[in-house]
């Protein structure tokens, strides 16, 4: 009886371990560096992204652009590099990858919003 415990115990603790380190690679798409957690400053990385040539594209009916607009401090932050597709469906059309909202477009590369995001995340994709 106590063989079987011990044994159920070594196998949960090598599922836990597997089970964090599948985590731990997941949230930082494999690069091996400590997942990003630590404190960025709203109108540091609103800058970052306006002299980075960031673009987002949104609706405002998306509750996933709302988020992102609100992590950003309000449309009036980002205005300068937002663009509302339903007020410029053309140009969404035009420089859209994805047609999904919300698409970020940093300097030519399409950060994929699906994998996650936080204004961390953001910060470090951009490389402010």
């Amino acid at each position: 009886m106590r063989k079987n415990f011990i044994i159920i115990v070594i196998i949960s603790f090598f599922i836990g371990v597997s089970g964090f380190y599948l985590l731990y690679e997941q949230n930082d798409e494999g690069s091996g560096a400590a997942p990003v957690y630590f404190s960025v400053d709203t109108d540091e990385l609103v800058e970052c992204l306006k002299d980075n040539n960031v673009t987002i594209y949104g609706n405002m009916r998306c509750e996933s652009c709302k988020q992102l607009v609100g992590d950003l401090g309000g449309y009036e932050n980002i205005s300068s590099f937002y663009v509302e597709c339903p007020e410029e469906p053309e140009r969404c059309r035009r420089e859209m990858s994805s047609g999904f909202y919300p698409e970020i477009n940093v300097d030519g590369h399409i950060y994929d919003v699906e994998k996650g995001y936080s204004p961390q995340i953001l910060y470090r994709e951009v490389g402010c």
